[in-house]
């Protein structure tokens, strides 16, 4: 019981410091231009973000039959962080009128684009 009681205060402690400040929004996820500025930041937080979410994405897609938003791509295993990452960042750049879209699914199509399953 005490630890189902640590556990609690622990969880509620994260969620709590991670809201936002007063004022701020919260968004519901990451957008297309969300995820394109961080990719394009020199922040090492930022570019942190951008690497992490395109690598989590890529990550999903690399089960047999996994599929994100209902995208498959069949990315072979040998390509780089530097290389899906630029692949994301054309991709996002020259589709800017997609940029309020959720990220995962645009993360997934740019993959797919270059890695399609067959």
């Amino acid at each position: 019981m005490v630890v189902s009681g640590i556990f609690s205060s622990v969880a509620a402690a994260v969620l709590i410091a991670n809201m936002p400040l007063s004022g701020e929004t919260w968004p519901p996820y990451m957008t297309g231009e969300r995820l394109l500025v961080a990719c394009g930041s020199e922040d090492p937080a930022e570019k942190g973000l951008c690497i992490g979410y395109i690598l989590g994405v890529a990550d999903v897609l690399g089960g047999p039959g996994a599929k994100v938003d209902g995208i498959y791509a069949c990315l072979p295993g040998g390509e780089t962080t530097e290389e899906l990452v630029e692949l994301v960042k054309d991709y996002l750049a020259a589709n800017r009128q997609l940029a309020n879209l959720k990220a995962d699914g645009l993360v997934a199509y740019a993959l797919s684009l270059s890695f399609p399953c067959e």
